[in-house]
This record gives structure tokens, C-alpha cells and sequence, in this order.
């Protein structure tokens, strides 16, 4: 008795990584170890729920995806007088969000409050601005 639709829409989740050391050189090995590593971890992925409603009638899934490292950067900040190198490593999780989503009986194909009276475009009447072009246009070469 249950009626509804399933359907993919293209997604992305972006994963933010900061590295913090007293050295430029450390900042720049520790990037170098994380980044293939996360990389493996994110491909080894599973599909994973993003939501679903306690009866279980609309639920959420991000799955089909693929990652890849979109930026890294590494520079100097300042925080209270304390100087530090920090890297920032940015992935993008490319992939499609599935939604699945029924009602008992199913859904209605109108948008639209039925309950609202519906607006209606009025008619013109017949004499149009075309036949008013035909009669200049009859005038104009009748006096040619």
C-alpha cells in the first residue's frame, strides 16, 4: 500500500583536514603522510545515511561517490604573541545523494492547494491587434 520514488541528485562534502607545528619543514611532512592516507580511508567509504524520519518513510544516503584532494596549503599564523605553521589539506567527496522517500497510498501529481480557488487568465476579445494590422496593411497598398 505503500507508493513513492527514489531518485539521485549529485552532491559533494568537503573534508577540512589542519596540521599545527613550530616548523615549516614538519607542517609539510605531516601533509605529505596524512594526505594519502585520508584519500585511502575515504575511498574505502561505505554508503552512509545522511537522515531518514523515525517510520522510515523518507530516508537519505550518500553513496556512488569518489574523493579527491581539491587544495593544500601551508603558512605562518600568529595567535597572542605565539607564532606556528599550519597546513590545511581540503578534499572534495564527489558523489550522489539517493533519496527514497514513500507514503501509504502514495503522493498526489498536483502541487497545488486544492482548496484555493484557481486563477484565470481573461480572454481577449476577438478583434486583435493582428486583424488591426491587416486593415492598414489593406489601406496602405490600396492607395499605392
Amino acid at each position: 500500500t505503500f507508493k513513492g520514488f527514489e531518485e539521485e541528485r549529485p552532491g559533494r562534502i568537503t573534508l577540512t583536514v589542519s596540521c599545527i607545528a613550530g616548523s615549516y619543514k614538519l607542517v609539510q611532512e605531516i601533509c605529505d603522510v596524512l594526505t594519502p592516507g585520508v584519500l585511502l580511508y575515504l575511498e574505502m567509504l561505505p554508503r552512509f545515511p545522511l537522515g531518514s524520519v523515525p517510520d522510515e518513510s523518507v530516508r537519505l544516503h550518500f553513496e556512488d561517490f569518489i574523493s579527491n584532494i581539491h587544495s593544500a596549503t601551508v603558512g605562518q599564523a600568529t595567535f597572542d604573541d605565539f607564532s606556528f605553521y599550519n597546513g590545511e589539506l581540503i578534499f572534495y567527496i564527489n558523489g550522489f545523494i539517493h533519496i527514497w522517500i514513500t507514503k501509504r497510498g502514495g503522493f498526489s501529481s498536483v502541487r497545488y492547494n486544492k482548496s484555493r480557488p484557481r486563477l484565470t487568465r481573461a480572454v481577449p476579445p476577438k478583434t486583435s491587434k493582428k486583424s488591426s494590422f491587416k486593415k492598414r496593411a489593406t489601406r496602405k497598398k490600396k492607395s499605392s
